[in-house]
């Protein structure tokens, strides 16, 4: 007698019926107790079912109920379908390459790791994984209920869809490249999400038609936790902008400004580069880069000393030109400093002619003498003046908000 489940294509399950049962043993329910003969031999049924499908090519495992699944280094030419199963403990693809779609719809992934598994050490929590996974269609796991943690770190090639899906965990994209972008409209994490050296939305056909919008890869999902974007690279640049503001207003209501500042960088970064005049190349060195969107100021800093150098060196050079400053020796720095060579008491005197000048308190016993000189002290001064400005508008921002 075949076994009573239906497919959601119409067709039943052809596999012979258990004694005392109208299923089959892949369709039967895991046993609750896991100390008892029956659940043993029960889960060993399982298992030889599960490889004697793989060796055939049958990978339509829906509606299977499965206590944990392990396929490492895998390689599955059709599709993976586990649309409503029930997984009592864990699934791995890890080392796995399969060339279609990984369907995961309607199923409970329940993730009960115990202290004493003897894989939990290497587990994590993680009750999904696609560890060093090769996948060429999508994964699809709408409707799902994930309780554990997900682990990305594969090649999609397609796209990713978690709707309408409840994750008891964190979801990590750690090395991740998918084809086009991951969809989590209207499902809700209680962890986080961790994208870090992954590239979203690499196959320019897959995107092309939602550049001109963007694509809302996190604005549907409710996050308990925080969004983390780390080195992450972008198919287009409005989807970064849109990624971004969405992990810099997480971190703002939890109360984490510093990375809430650095999201905040890379979403003007993406609204820069969107721009097509010449403005994203003058905000590029400005902006961006001298002044970090007012939220590196130490980057001011740096520039400001920088600015420093490089006067101190045209004022050197100048005087050897005989457009010089009237140096008083005999109150000079370098008039103390008798031990050091007179190229670098040199070098001393004209760092403290452009830090003073940069200062705007005068020149501290020198004097520009040269006509050409006096013009690019004056230059110094505006420098300083505005990055002195900039750095206290910066700092006041990033520490007294």
């Amino acid at each position: 007698m075949s076994c009573k489940y239906k497919y959601s294509d119409g067709k039943k399950c052809e596999e012979e019926v258990m004694p005392n049962s109208d299923y089959c043993v892949l369709h039967s329910a895991v046993p609750s107790n896991e100390s008892s003969e029956n659940f043993a031999n029960i889960l060993r049924l399982k298992k030889n079912l599960i490889i004697s499908k793989l060796d055939i090519g049958d990978y339509n495992f829906e509606g299977a109920h499965i206590y944990k699944l392990n396929l490492p280094a895998q390689n599955i030419e059709g599709d993976m379908n586990f649309n409503n199963s029930i997984i009592t403990k864990y699934v791995r693809f890890n080392e796995s390459h399969i060339n279609g779609n990984v369907f995961f719809n309607g199923s409970k992934i329940l993730g009960k790791i115990m202290p004493d598994d003897d894989e939990s050490d290497n587990h994590h929590g993680t009750a999904l994984s696609f560890m060093g996974t090769t996948i060429g269609g999508n994964i699809s796991m709408n409707d799902a209920e994930i309780c554990g943690n997900i682990a990305f770190i594969c090649i999609i090639g397609k796209f990713l869809y978690i709707n309408k899906t409840n994750v008891d965990g964190s979801i990590w994209f750690c090395g991740t490249e998918v084809g086009g972008y991951p969809s989590f409209r209207n499902s809700e994490l209680q962890g986080d999400i961790i994208l870090k050296d992954a590239k979203l939305g690499t196959d320019t056909k897959l995107i092309e038609s939602i550049k001109s919008y963007g694509y809302n890869v996190f604005d549907d999902i409710k996050i308990k936790g925080v969004l983390d974007i780390i080195d992450v690279k972008f198919g287009d640049l409005l989807t970064q902008e849109k990624a971004c503001r969405k992990a810099k207003l997480i971190h703002e209501l939890v109360g984490n400004k510093e990375e809430a500042d650095n999201h905040y960088f890379h979403e003007m970064e993406a609204k820069r580069r969107q721009k097509k005049t010449v403005s994203r190349y003058f905000e590029l060195f400005l902006v961006q880069f001298a002044f970090g969107y007012g939220v590196r100021p130490l980057r001011v800093v740096g520039i400001y000393f920088f600015v420093i150098i490089i006067f101190a060196f045209v004022f050197l050079f100048g005087d050897g030109a005989k457009i010089e400053f009237g140096i008083d020796k005999a109150n000079s720095m370098s008039g103390y400093m008798f031990l050091l060579a007179e190229d670098i008491r040199l070098i001393i005197d004209y760092l403290f002619i452009s830090l003073f000048n940069s200062t705007n308190m005068g020149y501290n016993d020198y004097q520009p003498t040269g006509y050409i000189l006096k013009y690019l002290a004056n230059i110094e001064k505006i420098i300083g003046s505005f990055i002195w400005a900039a750095f206290i508008v910066i700092f006041a921002r990033k520490y007294m908000r």
